[in-house]
C-alpha cells in the first residue's frame, strides 16, 4: 500500500494532467492532444517508487519465486543485506536530485515528472521510524535520521496520507471540469 500511494502521489503532483501541469502551461498537454493518454502519470507513478521498488522489488520477488511471500513486512534479521545498502542509496536525496538531473540533461520533457523521487523520500522522513527503515536523505554527508511515525504501526496515519492524496486528485479534478466548462460555454476566452 506505501509504494502505490507513493506513486499516486507522484503522479497526481508532479504530471502534465496533475498539480504542476496546473501550475506550469508549458508542461501542459496541448488541447488537440488531450484526449490521448498522458504519458507522464505513468513516469511520475514511477518515479514516486524508485526508492522502494529497487530497494524491496528484487527482494519481494524472490519470497514470491521461493513460495515464502508472507503479507506484512519481514523482519529485519530475515532481510538481507543488499536490500539494506539499495535501500540507503535510492533513499538519499543526493541519488534522487543526481537521478532528477540525469533526466532534465538526457530527457528534457520527462524530468518535471522526476520529481517525485525526492516527494517520496521527503515524505518517508517523518513516516519511518528508527526502529524499521529510517530514511537515510543525508546518506553519504551523514547517516543521522529521524524517527518518525510508522506508517505500518499508525493506521491514522495511512488513513491521512491517502486522504491528502484523494483530496488532491479531488483539487485537480475539479480544475480540469471547470477548464472543460470555460471553453465549452465562454469559447474564445479560455
Amino acid at each position: 500500500m506505501d509504494i502505490v500511494a507513493h506513486g499516486a502521489l507522484g503522479a497526481v503532483l508532479f504530471s502534465r494532467s496533475g498539480v504542476l501541469g496546473l501550475m506550469c502551461r508549458r508542461y501542459r498537454i496541448p488541447a488537440e492532444r488531450s484526449k490521448k493518454f498522458d504519458w507522464t502519470i505513468a513516469v511520475a507513478f514511477f518515479a514516486g517508487i524508485i526508492p522502494d521498488f529497487f530497494s524491496f522489488g528484487f527482494y519481494a520477488v524472490q519470497r514470491v519465486v521461493n513460495s515464502n511471500y508472507v503479507f506484512g513486512p519481514p523482519g529485519l534479521k530475515t532481510i538481507p543485506s543488499y536490500v539494506f545498502q539499495s535501500y540507503t542509496i535510492t533513499h538519499s536525496m543526493l541519488t534522487a536530485l543526481a537521478g532528477v538531473l540525469i533526466c532534465a540533461i538526457i530527457f528534457k520533457s520527462v524530468w518535471p515528472a522526476m520529481l517525485a523521487w525526492p516527494l517520496h523520500i521527503l515524505c518517508d522522513i517523518p513516516l519511518h521510524s528508527k526502529a524499521y527503515f529510517p530514511t537515510p536523505f543525508l546518506y553519504p554527508f551523514s547517516d543521522w535520521v529521524v524517527d518518525g511515525f510508522p506508517l505500518v504501526k499508525e493506521l491514522w496515519v495511512a488513513a491521512g496520507y491517502w486522504m491528502i492524496i484523494i483530496l488532491i486528485c479531488a483539487f485537480v479534478h475539479l480544475h480540469h471540469v471547470v477548464i472543460k466548462w470555460r471553453k465549452l460555454y465562454r469559447p474564445g476566452k479560455g
